[in-house]
């Protein structure tokens, strides 16, 4: 791996961080919309509504695109990770024992003038380049949803119960 590639690898890390951010934008404003349209509809049930609730709330599902899109740019505009935060990442998730991080500290530092200075530079430079020659990544900035997306479900299932709730003045037959 050159130089220029393992900067490009940095970015493109950076790139899937935002990624990352945008996803949990995107399912936190879903778990939001989700609650937020159960407590609708349980409050319609409550105050006695019958089905013309439902449509109400089928029409607020015309909106859930527009709010997930702005939730998912929120997100990639929240993260918005430095390379060194990133290098000091991928050190900790690769086991690099530091070696990027000190190769980007290097990289904007001046060259140094005193000669042993730029051999122990130049030799840690040729470390960090054999140390991420076989760097991938997918496998340690993987992109997926967030560890909290299940509630995701539980959300949708109180959605569901809320839906099916019986109106408050329903009449029963004896």
């Amino acid at each position: 791996m050159t130089e220029k590639m393992l900067h490009s690898s940095l970015r493109w890390a950076g790139l899937r961080a935002r990624l990352n951010g945008a996803l949990a934008g995107l399912c936190g404003t879903l778990c939001v919309v989700l609650l937020a349209l159960s407590g609708w509809a349980s409050w319609e049930r409550w105050q006695g509504c019958e089905d013309e609730a439902l449509f109400r709330i089928a029409g607020a599902w015309a909106l859930l695109p527009l709010i997930l899109l702005l939730g998912g740019l929120a997100g990639w505009l929240a993260k918005r990770p430095a390379l060194g935060a990133i290098a000091w990442l991928l050190d900790r998730r690769a086991r690099l024992e530091e070696h990027l991080v000190t190769w980007l500290e290097q990289q904007a530092a001046p060259p140094p003038a005193d000669p042993l200075a730029l051999a122990f530079v130049d030799a840690q430079r040729r470390a960090t380049l054999l140390r991420t020659k076989d760097l991938r990544l997918a496998r340690y900035l993987p992109l997926g949803l967030p560890r909290w997306s299940p509630v995701l479900w539980l959300a949708l299932l109180l959605l569901g119960c809320a839906l099916l709730m019986p109106s408050r003045h329903q009449e029963t037959v004896a």
